[in-house]
C-alpha cells in the first residue's frame, strides 16, 4: 500500500495511476517471492504482464487516443526489450551469478519504465544494481557473510525500478 501511495503522490489521479499501482503491487509480490525462494517464477511474471499491458493500453488511450496508444506501445516494447537485453547480457557474462528469472524481471521492469524513456530503463537497472551492491556490502561488513554469499537480486531491481518510476514518470504525468 505504501508503494502505491508514494507513486500516487507523484503522478496524481490520472489515467496512468492504475498501471503504476499495479506495478507497485507486482513489485512487492515479486520481491516477497524472490526473498523467500530465490526464484522469480515465469508464471508470476506472465500474470503481472497480463495485468500490466491492458492497464497501460487503456491509460494510453485515455491520455492520448490512438496516437497515445501507439507512442506508449512503442515505448513500452522498447523498454522491455532494453531491460531484457541488458539483463540477458549480464546473465551471459555472470555465468551462474544471476538467475534467468532476474533476466525476465528486467524485461518486465523495462516494460513499465519504458514509458518514461530509455533513460528511465537504464536508471532503474543501474539503481537496482547499486542497491544490490549496498545490500551485499552490508552483508559482508555488518553480518560477516562471505563475499560469494548468494542473495535475492529481484527486490533490489524492483526497488531501483520503483525509484526510477518516481524520477522518470511518463511524459506529462508529473504532478
Amino acid at each position: 500500500m505504501a508503494t502505491g501511495a508514494v507513486l500516487a503522490l507523484r503522478v496524481g489521479a490520472g489515467p496512468f495511476l492504475a498501471p503504476l499501482l499495479a506495478f507497485g503491487w507486482a513489485g512487492v509480490v515479486i520481491s516477497a517471492v524472490d526473498l523467500r525462494t530465490h526464484l522469480i517464477p515465469t508464471r508470476l511474471l506472465r500474470a503481472c504482464v497480463a495485468i500490466a499491458v491492458p492497464l497501460m493500453c487503456a491509460a494510453a488511450v485515455l491520455d492520448g487516443g490512438l496516437a497515445g496508444l501507439a507512442r506508449a506501445s512503442a515505448a513500452a516494447a522498447t523498454g522491455a526489450t532494453l531491460g531484457w537485453g541488458a539483463m540477458h547480457v549480464i546473465w551471459r557474462v555472470a555465468r551462474g551469478g544471476l538467475g534467468y528469472g532476474d533476466v525476465r524481471l528486467g524485461g518486465y521492469l523495462g516494460l513499465h519504465l519504458g514509458l518514461g524513456g530509455l533513460a528511465a530503463v537504464w536508471a532503474g537497472l543501474l539503481a537496482g544494481f547499486a542497491i544490490a551492491a549496498a545490500v551485499g556490502a552490508v552483508g559482508v561488513v555488518a553480518l560477516g557473510r562471505s563475499a560469494d554469499h548468494r542473495f535475492a537480486l529481484g527486490p533490489s531491481l524492483v526497488a531501483g525500478a520503483l525509484a526510477a518510476a518516481w524520477w522518470f514518470p511518463p511524459p506529462g504525468l508529473a504532478a
